[in-house]
């Protein structure tokens, strides 16, 4: 066992320790006792991953620990070292963070420390065994940790209505993405007769029902539409470090599997079915997300919705790189593939940024509702410099990370437009850079929207008055982060050329993404100095205020100034039929054409893949539950002939297939 093999031991002992000592530990334990094992853990972490960065490790668990048809077995290659990384990246400023803020809501009488430390330490080891995982089996089992021990974290305020109901729809997504990768798996296995992740062939036309089923599970898993439907439920009502992780790192276990499973880094032949389903979902998916984050009134469920575009921007770039493969061209092929693992790292560093963020808020104001929220900018300065550098990352503007992922899948969608790939490939490429550039305009407005009404303005709400700073742990967490992002921004020439390692591509990529170095790092110094120019010439200058024209309503107030419907009204209004966005307007008064007395207005919107698709499902399921609980009989005879004739049903099917 060499140093790479060491250092992974020893991070999951820590974090299996910490699993233990705090379940265990009385329930007094203070809320910073597990942070140090978690940081300890991700440092041995992110050290193994660059350790191991260019190796090729295997690990097998001893005999007793075996799976029946196959053993525990990890494998350490370049692709499981890079996503190592981004977990571990994240886990260190989320350890770091989570006590002031577990701290915070235990004195408001929400979280409870009992269930939260082990669950987050078995949900980050988890993750990892994921990541590692060399077989079918081996994924599975530590998949359905990861399940399971998220949910119960989801589930920390179960108290609340909106708790419960969360976890019962992110469960139930679990669930069926448990069944379809186990099929997947098992079909895979009847063709290749091997359990192991190097025996699959994706692009074998005989595998294309197992891969079918397993794009389907990891699809629910990411978040990607038509499967995003437990993301908006999921993360408000997760804690802020937990939705960190989730958004940051879970959703990238999934597409890294995909990764993984369809693209490879062997060579092997892809798909040109699945290549056209990953980006037609994948275009649909940043559409949706973008449309539906934007009218949202929740500050998390705004984040959450921003998952559902980023995971679509993720798949639409391994689409490209699949098409890349299927023509057998290397510069899609390198441009796709760049962009889909630079933006898993860029999207996972920027959104668990801005998940601290709102975090930070909820934790001073006790509300993410942004008609209650506005004027942060002079009591939280720290967190206001972070979400803004989240929001600019997260809008792909320059100079951070989100620009240089959004280049790279420019570029690959260009390569693919102007190649030989027939008229279904190209057609497809022009289409995605429309949605593409329609995605980025409405991000633009979405967090523009979202930092207005948060940081700037009037306040709204009195408790900004005696609103302060969070903990310099929370600051730390949030700081950590976005200087994070601009060191990928600055460095993304060479963690292009990493990952073109990784996908052993041509360095075409690597080569174009290096000439944005210098205009990035001139633009970020260009910036530095102004801002450091306007913070020394107005230092000292006397405000002066201005009286406003009120429209002869006399005194402004908080409530006059711009709202969210301001920001959302012209791009609902456009977006009808998708939004089912509806504004009801309510004027009263003797005269109310000309002397309104009182003016109400009242939007709504509703998702019809939710209202039309998923709503039938459900009563279907509670229908058809009511009438099978008739089988609950209570008599141990009945339940013992159930027995008997499900044993002799599996024996007659064993018999004939």
């Amino acid at each position: 066992m060499n140093e790479v093999g060491n250092l992974l031991i020893c991070a999951f002992w820590i974090l299996l320790g910490s699993a233990v000592v705090t379940a265990s530990a009385p329930a007094r334990l203070p809320s910073w006792s597990a942070s140090p094992g978690l940081v300890a853990a991700a440092l041995l972490g992110i050290a193994a991953a660059l350790t191991g960065f260019d190796e090729y490790l295997s690990f097998t668990a001893p005999p007793p620990l075996y799976l029946g048809l196959a053993p525990v077995s990890f494998n350490v290659d370049p692709l499981a070292s890079f996503f190592l990384f981004l977990l571990c990246l994240i886990v260190l400023p989320v350890a770091v963070y989570a006590p002031a803020y577990l701290e915070q809501h235990q004195r408001d009488g929400g979280l409870s420390g009992r269930a939260f430390w082990p669950s987050l330490s078995i949900f980050v080891l988890s993750m990892g065994g994921v990541i590692l995982a060399a077989n079918s089996l081996t994924f599975l089992l530590f998949f359905e940790l990861m399940s399971v021990s998220s949910a119960i974290l989801v589930a920390s305020e179960i108290r609340a209505l909106r708790a419960a109901r969360a976890v019962i729809v992110y469960l139930g997504a679990t669930r069926v993405a448990v069944v379809c990768l186990a099929v997947g798996f098992i079909l895979f296995y009847l063709q290749s007769g091997d359990w192991s992740f190097s025996a699959v062939k994706s692009g074998d036309p005989a595998c294309l029902p197992a891969a079918v089923l397993v794009l389907a599970g990891l699809a629910i898993k990411a978040g990607l539409w038509p499967f995003h439907i437990w993301l908006p439920y999921a993360h408000p009502e997760a804690p802020a470090p937990v939705s960190a992780l989730m958004s940051g790192v879970m959703v990238k276990v999934a597409l890294y599997a995909m990764i993984r499973l369809f693209f490879g880094c062997g060579g092997e032949s892809a798909s040109l079915t699945l290549a056209i389903i990953l980006v037609v979902l994948g275009g649909v998916s940043a559409l949706w997300g973008v449309l539906f984050a934007l009218v949202q009134i929740d500050l998390k469920r705004l984040l959450a919705y921003s998952t559902v575009e980023n995971v679509g921007l993720i798949a639409l770039s391994l689409g490209v790189a699949l098409f890349g493969k299927v023509f057998d061209s290397e510069a899609v092929t390198a441009f796709g593939f760049a962009a889909a693992l630079y933006h898993c790292l860029g999207h996972g560093i920027f959104k668990s940024l801005l998940f601290l963020c709102a975090g930070a808020v909820d934790s001073v104001m006790h509300t993410r509702d942004l008609h209650r929220l506005s004027g942060l900018k002079n009591v939280m300065p720290f967190t206001m410099v972070c979400f803004l550098t989240g929001a600019i990352a997260i809008s792909a503007l320059p100079p951070l990370n989100g620009f240089v992922g959004k280049w790279l899948l420019y570029q690959g969608l260009l390569q693919v437009a102007l190649g030989d790939g027939g008229v279904v490939a190209p057609a497809l490429a022009l289409a995605a850079i429309g949605v593409l550039a329609l995605v980025g305009g409405l991000a633009l407005a979405c967090f523009s929207k979202a930092f207005f009404l948060v940081f700037l303005g009037r306040p709204r709400n009195r408790a900004v008055a005696r609103a302060r700073e969070c903990k310099a742990s929370m600051v730390f967490g949030q700081v950590f982060l976005a200087l994070a992002c601009l060191a990928c921004a600055v460095g993304s020439g060479f963690i292009v050329s990493s990952i073109e390692t990784i996908g052993n591509v041509n360095s075409m990529a690597s080569a174009a993404t290096a000439r944005l170095d210098v205009p990035l790092i001139i633009c970020i110094l260009a910036s530095a100095c102004v801002f450091v120019y306007m913070a020394i010439t107005l230092a000292g200058r006397r405000v002066r205020n201005y009286s406003t024209w009120e429209c002869g309503y006399g005194a402004l107030s908080e409530r006059m100034q711009i709202a969210d419907e301001s920001f959302v009204q012209p791009v609902a209004s456009l977006f009808r039929p998708v939004l089912v966005y509806k504004l009801a307007q309510k004027i009263e008064g003797r005269d109310r054409r000309h002397f309104p007395e009182v003016v109400s207005v009242e939007t709504s919107m509703q998702s019809h893949l939710e209202s039309r698709f998923y709503l039938p499902i459900i009563h279907l399921v509670e229908y058809l539950s009511s009438h099978l609980a008739r089988l609950q009989a209570g008599s141990i005879h009945l339940y013992l002939l159930y027995v008997l004739v499900t044993l002799v049903f599996l024996l007659l099917l064993g018999v004939y297939l």
